[in-house]
């Protein structure tokens, strides 16, 4: 087999990724290549490492709370509910100094 492909099988096997039909596979690449074996180390390695960087993904009822309520308020600013027509937009631009001459 192609050792690019037999590393993408043995990465999504540590990453849980992988299709049930390839399981078998990916444990008898890990068992029978020591080369292999060592990139699934290196792969459970930096997996667990990646995890330590993941924080707590507990969440208080009022954390969660004042999070919706932020992000209500943010999808407020950006997309107003108020929608303008596209000629009272454009009106609003027209209207404003393209600039201002100071003496």
């Amino acid at each position: 087999m192609n050792n690019q492909f037999d590393k993408s099988i043995i990465a999504s096997y540590v990453y849980r990724t992988l299709r049930t039909k390839d399981l078998e596979l990916a444990e008898e690449l890990i068992g029978t290549h020591g080369k292999l074996q060592d990139y699934y180390s290196a792969k459970v390695e930096e997996r667990d490492f990646l995890l330590q960087l993941v924080p707590d993904k507990q969440i208080s009822v009022g954390t969660l709370r004042a999070l919706k309520n932020e992000i209500s308020e943010t999808m407020d600013e950006i997309y107003p509910k108020e929608k303008k027509s596209l000629t009272k937009s454009v009106a609003e631009i027209l209207d404003k100094p393209i600039f201002t001459i100071k003496i």
